[in-house]
């Protein structure tokens, strides 16, 4: 991924947390998606 000049500091922070959730699921995109859906379920009292 190539610097972006126009980027904001919230733009970056928002890309570098990205990036820790894909490598803390491994590089599977699929699983970095669904942690916080599961998370907001489990949160919000629905289990399915």
């Amino acid at each position: 991924m190539s610097a972006d000049p126009k980027a904001t500091p919230e733009l970056n922070t928002l890309q570098v947390a990205t990036d820790q959730v894909i490598a803390a699921c491994d590089g599977d995109v699929r699983a970095a998606v669904r942690a916080p859906i599961v998370a907001k379920g489990i949160a919000g009292g629905r289990t399915s």
